[in-house]
């Protein structure tokens, strides 16, 4: 006998809860479907309440149809207590314990949830590019009572600018403002003549330049020194430009203020352009304008300082100005990558370029420099990135992707590669990869493919420079950094120049600061250093602030932040250097002279090295001063090290001196390779030991925090374009006529970007 089920007139399936009978021939097949009845659950279908605004508009006589028409499901509400929407294949019956839908209503429910969202998200209005003859009456006649409003504001502003134009036709037959603009007129001819063809009108001088500086600096070397030369006791400085009748000068500061009348500033390039784009914006539509890359670059450094103060100045009416979108276009036009990048070193070849170009060769030295680099903390996690269509976040190491390509091949740190001339101020920030704790290994490679890189774009590497973590050290070490001659040096396969290693001077200071930290006879210390059988204690560093504390004004300059360090006092290095200054030291001579004589004489080798590697004066050979100080001080480190050696815990940390060892010994190798190797002896090069330190490279790392504004916790996506925003906000050029910055144009522009000519090697 056949039979069916039937809940509210609907066919149920048992299939879901039993093996269904096909006939009820027997006892057992009725007991098994009245077992099926009582112990089955009722499919509870869609919400109708849940899409209710969705469902009233798909509707068709209690019907749920799709796109193409199917009837996919139906409105009921006999089966549950409340509305719903069921499919036309439910099978009404489910088991007990199920989850109380079937599977083909779970997947009409996200159709429905996905037509909820797009219908939710749908435009208020109608877009402005639909055709009018799809648009109902109603909505016709509001745009055209939008349109009368606006032609009537449009008459208002053209009945205005007639009053301009008119207002500035009377002004014609005025005095005054005809008086004005000639002398503004006359103003910009000066301004402009002076910028396009800089000439020396001294008396019987008449000498071109190519900028306004060389024009000063002749000025300045030439006919300057010979009318002091001339003069008495007390010089008198007249100026005998061309038809000036000024009278003398006493002070040679304001006879150069008065020159500049006559020569012009350099700055006064930049007001000729920025006078000139603001003429050319007036009449020019704000899509056609092409603002001069000088410009640009001076919009773009007032928007990264603050987006307020520039839209501010933008909307005020006082100047035309590139919006906000504009910059976003031209600073973003090379995204940001990791690793090396042929766009970001053809950049800074251009940056080179045109720093030579502004010095007029003085500087051709430039391209020789070193390799430093830094790690910085940022946010760990993938962020999607919609410039480059791919997730960011990711180690920049292929092995670990393939080998493991979990949560480990997640970045957490970003490694910055600098390249600073040592014989300039000229620096760049040229590659960046993100990394999760690099081994020596992964370092060496980044370090070597920079060096390949450099060179073939003109660039000389000779030095390298990082901080003395354990993979940085290891990685120097690996490189030969201390050999049995202990010269710090090692090959450079990629040029003539062998590549020295020296550790930042000013994380060894804050070493040095942190190992005496720990000496003492507490049982929180870890160390007791001691000098000649007498202990250098921390202890005494306290004592001098609480003498401090007691004394009207402070001596010693020391305050409780010194002495009670935390981990992020730890990490400061004015703190560090405060601790060694003279003042501490003759405190603790004045107060407990024998007590503290270690300490004193601890203080004073460190600041022996504080003064070396902070000094601006030219070192050009091995027997200068500075470098028969650092010898000395470096001898003394090595008798505490012998006198110590049965006593680990009365010296510094092993980490520590080989740090330091590597630094004095790359330091020292650098100026005798540049005073004796005839492939450079010849050129004259000179080093300036403040340039060894990192901390430009820590100063980029704040300006990558104060970019975020109040969330200094960075993802790695937002690291790569704050560093655009860095890199095109830095001080403008001053002679702009004849080297502005080229800015790299967006795609719709007709003024392309060309790399320029690699300089030479002259080994």
């Amino acid at each position: 006998m056949k039979f069916d089920v039937m809940v509210a007139g609907k066919a149920a399936d048992l299939s879901n809860v039993c093996d269904a009978p096909e006939d009820l021939s027997q006892t057992e097949s009725l007991e098994t479907v009245l077992f099926a009845i009582e112990h089955g659950q009722i499919c509870n279908g869609c919400k109708y309440e849940k899409y209710k605004e969705w469902i009233e508009c798909r509707l068709d006589g209690g019907t749920f149809k799709s796109a193409s028409g199917e009837v996919v499901g139906r409105l009921e509400e006999a089966l549950s207590p409340n509305r719903c929407v069921r499919t036309t294949i439910c099978p009404v019956l489910l088991p007990m314990n199920g989850a109380g839908v079937c599977a083909a209503c779970t997947a009409l429910d996200n159709t429905l949830r996905s037509g909820l969202s797009r219908f939710n998200q749908r435009p208020a209005e109608p877009n402005s590019h639909t055709a009018f003859i799809h648009l109902s009456r109603d909505k016709l006649l509001d745009l055209l009572r939008a349109e009368r409003k606006r032609n009537v504001l449009l008459t208002k502003q053209l009945e205005r600018l007639r009053a301009s134009v008119e207002k500035m036709e009377a002004t014609k037959h005025n005095g005054e403002y005809a008086s004005m603009f000639h002398d503004l007129q006359s103003s910009m001819d000066a301004v402009t003549e002076r910028v396009n063809n800089p000439v020396c009108k001294w008396e019987s001088c008449t000498h071109k330049f190519p900028c306004i500086e060389e024009l000063q600096q002749h000025i300045y070397h030439t006919h300057l020194k010979i009318e002091e030369s001339s003069s008495q006791r007390q010089p008198l400085y007249k100026c005998r430009w061309e038809s000036c009748t000024h009278t003398e000068f006493r002070s040679r500061e304001a006879y150069k203020s008065h020159i500049q009348r006559h020569t012009g500033k350099p700055e006064d390039s930049f007001f000729a352009l920025l006078l000139a784009d603001q003429a050319k914006a007036l009449k020019t539509t704000p899509e056609q304008m092409r603002w001069h890359p000088a410009v640009l670059r001076w919009c773009i450094q007032q928007h990264s300082r603050s987006e307020n103060s520039y839209e501010a100045m933008r909307t005020s009416g006082f100047l035309k100005l590139p919006s906000g979108r504009t910059l976003l276009r031209y600073r973003n036009y090379t995204k940001p990558e990791p690793g090396w990048k042929s766009t970001k070193l053809s950049e800074m070849r251009q940056l080179y370029d045109k720093f030579i170009e502004i010095k007029r060769g003085r500087s051709d030295r430039s391209f020789i420099g070193g390799l430093f680099f830094d790690e910085v903390k940022v946010k760990e996690g993938l962020v999607w990135d919609c410039g480059s269509n791919r997730l960011v976040g990711f180690v920049d190491d292929e092995a670990a992707l393939e080998t493991d390509p979990t949560e480990s091949a997640i970045a957490t740190h970003i490694l910055q590669f600098h390249f600073k001339s040592l014989f300039s101020k000229f620096y760049f920030p040229c590659a960046y990869f993100m990394t999760r704790a690099p081994t020596a290994a992964d370092i060496n490679r980044m370090f070597w493919e920079g060096v390949k890189q450099l060179h073939s774009y003109g660039f000389r590497v000779m030095l390298c420079c990082c901080d003395g973590a354990g993979s940085n050290r290891k990685f120097m070490l690996d490189n030969n950094a201390m050999s049995t001659t202990s010269t710090g040096v090692t090959t450079n396969h990629y040029g003539k120049w062998p590549i020295f290693f020296v550790s930042d001077p000013t994380h060894l200071i804050k070493k040095l600061r942190n190992n005496v930290s720990k000496s003492g006879f507490e049982s929180w210390c870890t160390r007791l250093l001691t000098i000649n059988g007498q202990p250098v204690l921390w202890k005494h560093f306290k004592e001098v602030v609480d003498r401090d504390k007691c004394r009207m004004t402070g001596y010693a300059l020391l305050k409780e932040e010194h002495v009670h360090l935390t981990s992020f006092s730890r990490m400061s290095s004015r703190l560090a250097y405060d601790v060694f200054n003279k003042r501490v030291e003759d405190d603790m001579r004045v107060s407990h002279e024998s007590e503290t004589k270690s300490t004193r004489e601890f203080i004073s080798r460190v600041r022996s090295l504080i003064e070396v590697f902070s000094s601006h004066e030219w070192v050009s050979n091995p027997t200068d001063e500075i470098m028969r100080t650092l010898r000395g001080t470096m001898q003394w480190f090595e008798q505490w090290e012998t006198q110590t050696k049965q006593q680990p815990k009365a010296f510094l940390s092993h980490q520590l001196v080989t740090d330091l060892r590597i630094t004095v010994a790359g330091f020292e190798g650098l100026v005798k390779f540049l005073a004796t190797d005839p492939r450079v002896k010849d050129l004259g090069l000179r080093l300036l030991p403040y340039r060894l330190s990192q901390d430009f490279v820590e100063n980029y790392f704040s300006l990558q925090r104060s970019a975020g504004g109040a969330n200094h916790n960075m993802t790695a996506r937002a690291y790569g374009y704050q560093a655009n925003a860095i890199n095109q906000s830095q001080t403008i050029p001053r002679n702009l006529g004849h080297a502005a910055m080229t800015l790299p144009l967006p795609k719709n522009t007709s003024q392309p970007t060309s790399r320029s000519g690699s300089s030479s090697e002259t080994s």
